[in-house]
């Protein structure tokens, strides 16, 4: 008689904050740093999509690239092999994930995430820590409730990226004209990325 072996599955686990503990001070890189580095855990991912009293750790990257006076944002459609059926269909020019586990513990879970999540996606070997825009923490959807985002840039010296998974992600170069026609069809924390440091960054210069 032949034995198979039967495998678990390994149930995904991803680092949440408490709700509670992010408050309105919870807005610089050294605040939410401090929080993840002391107040964050891990639960199941099936738990935390419905559980409001935490949220979980989203590092969201927008890639950027200055050509001469003009700069550019690589501007992806999330497809239908994409894991967040929720998201399927919109618009963003940011990245990332959820942070799991195997990024390790503590304040620098979010990079390891961040390189992970970008190696995964668009096959790039981040090598500098990407520019801190903000928070994102939003409770008007069932998805926001659950989620805060880290809002981050990554300023790259090549347009030579490729998506690694091309049925979850299609996705081109934009400069701020093109993004603004299709700002519609953003995703909502892309637009709130949009409105408050893109286009503020932008004026500025």
């Amino acid at each position: 008689m032949i034995m198979k072996k039967i495998k678990k599955k390994i149930k995904e686990k991803v680092l949440v904050v408490k709700t509670g503990d992010i408050t309105n001070n919870t807005e610089k890189n050294a605040d939410i740093i401090s929080l993840i580095d002391k107040s964050s855990f891990f639960v199941e991912r099936s738990v935390a999509e419905t559980d409001t009293t935490t949220k979980q750790i989203i590092p969201y990257v927008a890639l950027s690239y200055q050509n001469n006076d003009c700069k550019e944002y690589f501007l992806v459609q999330r497809l239908g092999g994409s894991a967040e059926k929720r998201l399927v269909g919109g618009f963003t020019f940011c990245l990332g994930g959820h942070i799991n586990e195997k990024d390790g513990t503590g304040a620098s879970t979010i990079l390891a995430c961040i390189k992970r999540e970008l190696k995964e996606e668009v096959g790039i070997d981040v090598t500098e820590a990407p520019i801190f825009l903000g928070i994102i923490n939003e409770s008007k959807t069932d998805v926001d409730r659950v989620h805060l985002g880290l809002a981050y840039e990554l300023q790259l010296s090549t347009k030579n990226i490729t998506i690694q998974e091309p049925q979850k992600l299609t996705g081109n170069w934009a400069n701020i004209a093109e993004i603004a026609a299709n700002y519609d069809n953003l995703e909502s924390w892309s637009k709130i990325v949009y409105d408050n440091f893109i286009i503020i960054n932008t004026k500025r210069h």
